[in-house]
């Protein structure tokens, strides 16, 4: 089996605009067809051709009562002969035209109109088709809170009542001569039935057409909720099983039509590029076997001119790439690159969606990246050293500086060394900002576990540790939190498809981009809020060293018994960090605030506000409606080949051996009875109020209560604990009670307690009567209703 991928990229093109027509809303001041196609019918229609729905000859008769209008009335029932769109009623041009506008007026004011309003069924209701009779029907029978009978339920007609035979409720419709239409005959609206807590009318497709809109905008609601609401709305309980199926089917039906989304992936990129035309929108499709037509979906990269213009111009030249997995039934890969503002907040690059993770598919990405930034600057590029990574990098970016996530070499320590706790050691020569903290880190790591220092010793500082780090991009991270912090921003959207995935995402984009330049143009500072939250941190840290000056720029600063040399003019510290983070370190910003400057001027241009505001200064145009996205030539793209892996699906990440787990209260229950953490009262095992409760908390209470009721047994005479024997027990009075030991039960005929030793209590458990009859005695099979 051979692939031919083949890549196509779509140019600007402009769309042809969208006619609409204007309707015209006839009045309906004429007088109007009564109980017309029912039973007691004023008009009828003749020569009616069943096999192609079509009127053929149109007659009309009159029954005694009824009188022709005159021809001021004829002008009256003219003026509903207006052009409109309406897709109900019969214009044409004979001699009756006057029948067919009284019946399109009667049908335009009767019929019903599908809402999630409460739903009220009348004689001469008009309904489109059988479809929607039906589904007004279970939707009255769940807001009224009962069950209905189908007597006949056909496509011609239909009658149903309520399923308790004693309750008058009914209706009757049927199908009218105009198509698939349907019309209520016959109605009953009392209801003398006692209403259901249960309903089966509530399915899960209701649930899900109920809560659709919900369900779609927040994807990750809580199931509890949608029963509360249940409970609320309707006054209906139902289970959680069937509100997981609701909640799959809306997401399922309206919005996470998988397979239509990747379809529709090329006229999607020829929309965003007819939009912004110098977006990056690639669709990279692929053929499976040379003789085969169909083309399958392989890769897709975006990215938007708005952003690679604020990238380039207002953030710092630092990249973190990564890719996350993609929760739909075809699953797939997003592939990313985030960069940071001056506010260190997260500015999403591009985004790619492919098949695998390997060293093709990232350097296809990292490609198609380089290509459309055209940054000349010095990149730094974060990574987690994974399925390709680095082999694309060398290739696409082969003088980026590039750093490995400290996070990741962690783990992959612990895996190799799971015995040893050397995770303080690692993280302080991962943070060390200067050589000598470095080397005093590795000989703390050395002395914890030699293995795990000379695994560290063979992979280069500048990859790790941030006193070999470049200074160039003012940026201190040692970990890949940027890209993980993305991945979490899209939460439970991954489950979606790809397209309303990417829309969701360049909406935020859009509103962010908006957002975010309107608050920084009203910042009463030139420094961001988290620049400036570190560097007055950095100032309450550093405020208890001692500072000696020694010009208008150069300090010298005591810090636990080491000097360092701090030079306000260049913006350097012995330390190293104000270097690396273009943020004034500990001993910085002593030294500012005695020499009474701006502290402004002693943070790099990457980090104020000119540089935010230019990072968010572009536009992200809006797209409209999939239905107006021009129609691309070419073959249908296919939905890529499913490939379902062994096992049972993972849907939670795996977390390491030493990670917290996630935990499902906020506090520690504890008990109030024995003040033990774990349980409460009612699950307390030395709670004397549990001793008569069945279930795993009251275990070791079960002996003592088993020992307690044979002691009584025996001192009230009764011998044979696995024989049944008669009792007789005074107390205020004789009573026979036939009681029988059985193992560590006591079974009985009465259902009374007696009272013995002073007393104790022992429960008398009734015997089983047997089941209940399948059917009521009042209502046996033959009086059930047909």
């Amino acid at each position: 089996m051979t692939q031919n991928p083949e890549s196509q990229l779509y140019q600007a093109s402009n769309p042809l605009p969208n006619s609409s027509a204007t309707n015209h809303n006839p009045d309906t001041n004429a007088a109007t067809a009564q109980d017309y196609d029912s039973d007691d019918s004023v008009f009828s229609l003749n020569d009616y051709n069943e096999d192609d729905n079509q009127l053929k000859v149109v007659t009309l008769t009159s029954n005694p009562g009824y009188v022709p209008s005159d021809a001021s009335d004829g002008d009256c029932i003219l003026s509903d002969c207006e052009s409109d769109d309406n897709e109900f009623g019969v214009n044409s041009d004979n001699e009756h035209d006057d029948v067919l506008c009284i019946m399109d007026a009667d049908m335009r004011a009767n019929l019903y109109i599908p809402s999630h309003a409460l739903v009220i069924f009348r004689v001469r209701l008009y309904f489109k088709n059988f479809t929607e009779l039906a589904w007004a029907m279970r939707q009255h029978a769940v807001e009224n809170r009962f069950k209905t009978y189908r007597h006949k339920f056909e496509k011609t007609r239909i009658t149903v009542g309520c399923e308790y035979y004693k309750c008058p409720w009914f209706l009757h419709a049927t199908k009218t001569r105009f198509g698939a239409m349907f019309m209520v005959k016959r109605h009953n609206d009392l209801h003398t039935c006692v209403r259901l807590l249960k309903n089966p009318e509530c399915t899960a497709e209701f649930i899900a057409w109920r809560f659709e809109n919900a369900i779609i905008d927040h994807p990750e609601i809580n199931v509890n909720f949608i029963q509360s609401e249940l409970r609320r709305m309707y006054g209906i309980k139902v289970g959680k099983t069937k509100l997981y199926r609701a909640k799959k089917k809306a997401l399922e039906t309206k919005c996470a039509d998988h397979e239509s989304s990747y379809r529709l992936i090329r006229s999607y990129a020829q929309q965003i590029l007819s939009k912004m035309p110098q977006s990056l929108a690639v669709v990279s499709v692929v053929r499976y076997n040379d003789n085969e037509a169909a083309t399958h979906f392989d890769k897709f990269v975006l990215s938007f001119p708005a952003v690679r213009d604020g990238f380039n111009s207002g953030c710092r030249p630092f990249i973190g790439i990564d890719g996350c997995h993609l929760k739909g039934p075809y699953k797939g890969i997003l592939l990313s690159a985030v960069a940071l503002d001056a506010n260190n907040s997260i500015f999403p690059l591009a985004v790619c969606i492919c098949g695998v993770e390997n060293t093709v598919t990232w350097t296809w990405f990292l490609g198609h990246l380089k290509t459309f930034i055209g940054d000349t600057r010095q990149l730094t590029v974060m990574c987690d050293r994974q399925k390709g990574i680095q082999n694309a990098l060398a290739l696409e970016f082969p003088n980026a500086h590039v750093r490995y996530c400290g996070r990741h070499i962690l783990s992959n320590l612990k895996a190799k060394h799971p015995l040893s706790d050397f995770k303080a050691q690692v993280w302080a020569a991962a943070r060390a900002s200067s050589k000598r903290l470095f080397e005093e880190a590795m000989e703390d790591v050395k002395k914890v576990n030699v293995a795990v220092y000379e695994t560290l010793r063979k992979l280069p500082a500048k990859y790790w540790s941030q006193h070999a780090f470049d200074n160039q991009c003012k940026t201190d991270h040692v970990t890949n939190n940027m890209t993980e912090s993305f991945n979490a921003w899209l939460g439970v959207q991954r489950n979606l498809p790809i397209l309303t995935m990417l829309e969701w995402m360049r909406k935020k984009i859009m509103k962010r981009m908006v957002n975010r330049r309107q608050k920084a143009q009203a910042w009463e500072t030139t420094i961001p809020g988290r620049i400036y939250a570190k560097m007055m941190k950095n100032l309450q840290i550093g405020s208890a060293n001692s500072v000696c000056r020694a010009s208008e720029w150069l300090y010298e600063v005591d810090d636990m018994g080491r000097t360092y040399i701090v030079d306000l003019e260049h913006h350097v510290c012995d330390c190293g960090y104000w270097q690396l983070s273009g943020i004034p370190c500990v001993h910085a910003m002593p030294c500012i605030l005695h020499a009474k400057k701006d502290n402004s001027q002693f943070i790099h241009g990457w980090l104020k506000q000119d540089s935010y505001l230019a990072t968010y200064s572009g536009l992200i145009h809006p797209i409209p409606d999939k239905t107006s996205w021009p129609i691309t030539d070419g073959d249908d793209i296919l939905p890529p080949l499913l490939r379902r892996p062994p096992g049972r699906p993972k849907k939670n990440r795996r977390r390491e051996t030493d990670e917290v787990p996630v935990e499902k209260r906020r506090y520690r229950m504890q008990c109030k009875h024995c003040k033990e953490f774990g349980h409460n009262k009612r699950g307390c095992p030395v709670n004397p109020q549990n001793v008569n409760k069945r279930t795993r908390h009251y275990k070791s209470h079960e002996n003592i209560q088993v020992s307690k009721k044979r002691k009584m047994v025996s001192e009230a005479g009764i011998s044979g604990a696995r024989e049944v024997v008669n009792m007789h027990i005074t107390e205020g009075g004789s009573t026979t009670v036939s009681l029988g030991m059985q193992g560590k039960k006591i079974v009985t005929t009465t259902g009374m307690m007696l009272k013995v030793n002073d007393g104790v209590k022992i429960g008398i458990r009734r015997k089983d009567k047997g089941k209940a009859p399948a059917f009521p005695p009042w209502r046996t099979p033959s009086t059930m209703p047909l």
